[in-house]
């Protein structure tokens, strides 16, 4: 549990860091390679990581039903659904915070 937590808090501090360049940003991402295979398996493997993140014991970063499989499509929408709605339009924020906040959004778990 503690190594999980750990591991959370570390990907959330890196993600609210200064964007660098080790991670694209959420809009770059969006014009630039959400229609291409490298970039669509990058934004996999984030999915894949957060999930695994989330299974690896009691507590849950985001909490989708059980009978659903999330698809990188969806999870463009839930990026695009975030910028849209942003407090700051300017900012851009990496893609990997912004899919954790959008998929905890869409996904809330109960307390």
């Amino acid at each position: 549990m503690m190594f999980r937590t750990f591991v959370l808090a570390a990907c959330v501090f890196a993600a609210s860091a200064a964007p660098s360049q080790a991670e694209m940003t959420a809009r770059e991402f969006l014009t630039q390679h959400s229609n291409s295979q490298n970039g669509r398996a990058f934004l996999a493997g984030l999915s894949v990581a957060y999930g695994w993140i989330g299974a690896s014991g009691n507590t849950k970063i985001f909490c989708p039903p059980e009978s659903i499989s999330i698809t990188i499509d969806q999870n463009i929408e839930l990026i695009k659904r975030y910028l849209a709605t942003a407090p700051d339009p300017d900012k851009d924020d990496p893609l990997g915070l912004i899919l954790l906040v959008g998929l905890r959004s869409a996904f809330p778990c109960k307390k």
